[in-house]
C-alpha cells in the first residue's frame, strides 16, 4: 500500500497553490487575531476606555499615549516594521477576498517554493514574497514581541503592583 500524501508529490503546481492559499489564509489570520488578543489584554492591563478594541485601533491610539507608556515605543516599531510592512496588506487581501495570487515554484533540489506578488493589489506585481522564508520569520519577531512586551508588563507589575493601571495621555 503505498503512502498517502496531503500534497500531492507530483508537478501539479496548482494544487500545491490550494494547499499554499490555505496555509497562508490560516497563517495571517492566526497572527493577526493574536495581536488583537493581545490589544485586548492591554486594554485591561491600562484600563483603556474603549468598548471594541483591535490591534488597529491599539496602534492607531498609540500617538496618544504618554512617553512613559512602556510598550509605546515597541508596540509602533512592531507594528511599523512587520505588521504594516509585511503581514497586513497580505492578511486584507486574504480577508477580504478569500484568496490571493500565489506562484509555486519547484527548485532544484525537488522541494517547492511559494511565492506572493510584491504588492497584493496590484495584478502586475512581480511574485517576490517567498512565503515559506517570511512567514516563519514574521513568527518569530511575533514570538520575540510578545515575550518583550510581556517582560516589561512584568517589570511594570513589579514597579507598580498589579493592574489595572490608568493609562497617562500627552
Amino acid at each position: 500500500m503505498g503512502q498517502d500524501f496531503l500534497i500531492s508529490q507530483n508537478e501539479d503546481g496548482d494544487f500545491r497553490a490550494i494547499i499554499g492559499q490555505m496555509y497562508l489564509y490560516t497563517f495571517f489570520c492566526v497572527f493577526m487575531s493574536t495581536l488583537d488578543n493581545f490589544s485586548e489584554q492591554i486594554k485591561k492591563l491600562y484600563s483603556l476606555n474603549t468598548d471594541d478594541i483591535n490591534w488597529g485601533k491599539y496602534t492607531s491610539q498609540l500617538k496618544f499615549f504618554s512617553e512613559t507608556f512602556e510598550l509605546r515605543g515597541i508596540s509602533s516599531k512592531f507594528n511599523q516594521e512587520i505588521v504594516q510592512k509585511k503581514i497586513h496588506k497580505y492578511r486584507n487581501r486574504f480577508a477580504h477576498s478569500g484568496h490571493c495570487r500565489l506562484d509555486p515554484q519547484k527548485t532544484k533540489d525537488f522541494t517547492w517554493k511559494i511565492y506572493l506578488p510584491k504588492e497584493p493589489n496590484d495584478p502586475n506585481s512581480p511574485f517576490s514574497y517567498d512565503v515559506l522564508r517570511e512567514c516563519p520569520i514574521a513568527l518569530n519577531k511575533l514570538v520575540r514581541f510578545l515575550n518583550n512586551s510581556y517582560k516589561k508588563i512584568t517589570e511594570k507589575i513589579d514597579k507598580d503592583g498589579q493592574p489595572p493601571w490608568n493609562i497617562k495621555y500627552k
